[in-house]
């Protein structure tokens, strides 16, 4: 059974598959931060969005199948290595096998550019849902 952490869990799958990227350093469990001493322009924010399904139960059931929606956001300044790194995030959350989780879901058939920040940086979201059973 996963953690109650999906966020957290989707990002140490991200950091374990050779995207270059490591947890803490370039890659967050949470909403987008400031570029700062801690916190690289180029990086990966993964977090939960609001509302979603409701938890699906099966009658007689102690247990129920959740799903957690989560926005990726990546923010990069040069537009074709992020285009690229929203790409790898997307093809290896595709289907993938994460321990703990019953499914993972894109909700968009490839990254979706957002507008630029005042600093000048690109921004790309990626929406996945997690589903997963909560309960014996």
């Amino acid at each position: 059974m996963p953690t109650t952490n999906v966020p957290l869990d989707a990002a140490t799958f991200l950091a374990a598959q050779g995207l270059s990227l490591t947890l803490g350093t370039n890659l967050f469990a949470g909403p987008p931060r400031e570029p700062s001493a801690q916190i690289p322009k180029n990086a990966v924010f993964v977090m939960a969005t609001s509302g979603g399904a409701p938890p699906s139960r099966v009658m007689g059931q102690s247990f129920e199948v959740r799903s957690a929606t989560l926005h990726i956001r990546v923010r990069w300044s040069r537009f074709e290595e992020g285009d690229t790194k929203a790409r790898d995030i997307a093809d290896a959350l595709q289907g993938a096998d994460v321990s703990g989780y019953l499914d993972i879901e894109p909700n968009l058939s490839e990254p979706s550019p957002e507008p630029r920040d005042t600093e000048g940086l690109y921004y790309w979201g990626l929406f996945f849902v997690f589903k997963y059973q909560q309960g014996p």
